[in-house]
């Protein structure tokens, strides 16, 4: 019996100032995704790790990176301009890269990284291309203060767009996120995450299950695109 090759996260660091770092989890196929964490989350957590691996059994390139706040171990996340030039200045760095440029990139995050995309997107549109947009758990809210709706990212989306979304979130449910979309973009694709809080924790499932119905999504989402 051959043995499943072992998939491993080669680091990484981008020149900016002050430097990126991430993780890239590379394959030969012809997509690849670049992905960022949450205010309270991190690409190393369990359910990102394991989602990549997922992706990468699915020829999909994952990059992932961290937003300079979490770099300086700051709680307060960045100003919104900055996080978009964070996702622009990883997107640079992928298109000069030998092995990446060549692929289709979409680009994507969890929480606040999920709207950072969505704001970035538009500022790589204006170099011709609007990348497909991955958003995990997007934070209609802030936590338990659902009177707090904050949405402008919803009318700013100009392409295609997948949104996977639980249903026991204190920042916004499926239900809640597929209300709004029907009246702010209602040519977005929503997954939903059955019994998934904010951070896609599900009583009885470990991370690498519900990694696996992520994976499932995205892959197909990106088949369409």
């Amino acid at each position: 019996m051959t043995r499943a090759k072992k998939i491993e996260a080669k680091e990484i660091e981008v020149s900016t100032d002050p430097p990126i770092n991430g993780q890239l989890f590379e394959t030969d196929g012809n997509w690849g995704i670049i992905l960022t964490h949450g205010e309270k989350s991190d690409i190393t957590d369990e359910i990102f790790q394991e989602l990549a691996k997922d992706l990468v059994k699915k020829n999909i390139t994952v990059l992932y990176f961290r937003m300079p706040f979490r770099i300086n171990k700051k709680r307060i996340p960045d100003r919104p301009n900055i996080q978009e030039d964070a996702f622009l200045k990883v997107w640079e760095w992928v298109h000069q890269q030998q092995t990446l440029n060549n692929k289709r990139w979409a680009i994507g995050g969890h929480d606040i990284g999920a709207k950072a995309a969505i704001r970035a997107s538009m500022q790589i549109s204006m170099f011709g291309e609007i990348p497909p947009i991955i958003a995990l758990s997007f934070p209609l809210y802030p936590p338990n203060r659902p009177e707090k709706l904050r949405v402008d990212e919803l009318s700013a989306i100009m392409g295609p767009i997948l949104f996977c979304q639980g249903n026991k979130g204190n920042q916004g449910t499926y239900d809640r996120l597929t209300n709004q979309l029907a009246m702010m973009a209602n040519f977005a694709e929503a997954k939903l995450i059955k019994d998934a809080d904010h951070n896609f924790n599900v009583l009885g499932k470990p991370p690498k299950i519900v990694s696996k119905w992520l994976a499932n999504d995205i892959s197909s989402f990106l088949s369409k695109v």
